[in-house]
């Protein structure tokens, strides 16, 4: 298993892992600044994909969180160590160079017919209209289908791409939110083509700030391209303002949400989804913050996970409230042996933050 690390250094590593979660190898990727000599930049969205040519790195800068907004993909060797050139040098292509665009970015990538999707916001409240943009390319850099709108929010609310899948019938399915800034949000999920148009109508769900909505695909034993694909959300509901995570399958279908966890009141879920052999598995962590010295902040959680059907087991290492910082939200998941899930988070204690995993059983 290879996990990429970004911790604010010069260099990304990428760790490769056993299936007992202990690191076999690490090996460095230079940021695309220190290859080039030119401003430092920052790391803004990050993600390991694999393409018709293996396994590859991508990520995104910015300035700052101002733009320029550049984004790279880095092949890797199987061990995680990246491909290099005839002259030794590390093998990088850009996939964005976008001068007055910022935020975050969202990539898929797929294997079967080598091309990888990038999703990201241009616009802003000065500079109207905000609109969802996507382009396509290959494992390679080469463009498919160049920068195009892909979505304005009609309320006027802001929008964002959120996720993206590519569906075994070649379709693209991507997720994207609007935010009012007062609480209210809305998720839209919409197919699209090769050349990233629209197909068919699209599914809309009401939600609250911050859904976080993830796509994954159940395969071939949930039934046809279109039947298998799952959306997975989170929501804050009135009147007890408790966060749930929500499940909805048969997008194409009319298929409902289901509610899978109303968190305890004051904490928020930061969670991830899997799918393991047409089964949906989650885990997440539970949160809340309260105040510290001069107001600073405290973050703590507890770790749980769910397999469909059941009720929510914790996972939490020793039982007892998890120091967390502030950039906790998020938990990955991954199938490191049969009846074996492993389920990735980053704690912080007094020597530092650290990835820390938690190695379980599944039904």
């Amino acid at each position: 298993m290879l996990v990429p690390v970004f911790d604010g250094a010069e260099e990304a590593r990428v760790l490769r892992l056993d299936d007992d979660l202990e690191v076999q190898e690490t090996s460095s990727v230079p940021m695309a600044w220190v290859r080039t000599g030119t401003a430092r930049q920052y790391v803004r969205s990050s993600k390991l994909v694999r393409t018709s040519e293996g396994p590859a790195l991508f990520y995104s800068t910015e300035n700052f969180l101002v733009p320029p907004l550049n984004a790279y993909l880095v092949p890797l060797e199987a061990n995680g160590a990246p491909k290099r050139g005839p002259d030794g040098e590390v093998l990088e292509y850009r996939l964005l160079d976008r001068p007055a665009d910022d935020g975050p970015t969202v990539v898929a990538a797929s294997t079967e017919h080598d091309r990888l999707v990038v999703l990201w916001t241009t616009g802003g409240p000065l500079t109207p209209p905000i609109q969802v943009m996507g382009t396509m390319v290959d494992s390679k850099g080469q463009v498919l289908v160049a920068p195009k709108a892909l979505f304005e929010s009609p309320s006027g609310w802001t929008p964002a791409p959120a996720n993206a899948l590519w569906l075994r019938n070649g379709e693209l399915l991507v997720a994207l939110t609007e935010e009012s800034g007062a609480g209210q949000g809305t998720v839209r999920v919409r197919r699209l083509d090769a050349g990233l148009e629209q197909v068919g109508e699209e599914r809309a769900f009401t939600t609250s700030e911050e859904p976080v909505p993830q796509l994954v695909d159940l395969g071939e034993s949930a039934g046809a391209p279109l039947a298998s694909p799952v959306l997975v959300w989170r929501s804050r509901e009135a009147p007890e303002s408790l966060r749930w995570i929500r499940v909805a399958g048969h997008l194409f279908e009319g298929g409902q949400p289901v509610t899978w966890l109303k968190d305890t009141p004051g904490y928020i879920p930061w969670f991830g989804a899997f799918v393991d052999d047409g089964v949906l598995r989650l885990s997440w962590l539970s949160r809340f913050f309260e105040p510290g010295e001069n107001n600073t902040p405290l973050y703590w959680g507890r770790l749980w996970t769910q397999d469909p059907g059941d009720a929510p087991v914790e996972r939490t290492p020793g039982l007892a409230l998890m120091p967390l910082n502030e950039h906790a939200m998020w938990v990955l998941m991954e199938k490191v042996a049969p009846r074996r899930m492993a389920t990735m988070y980053t704690a912080t204690t007094d020597d530092g933050q650290f990835l820390d995993a938690v190695r379980y059983c599944t039904p």
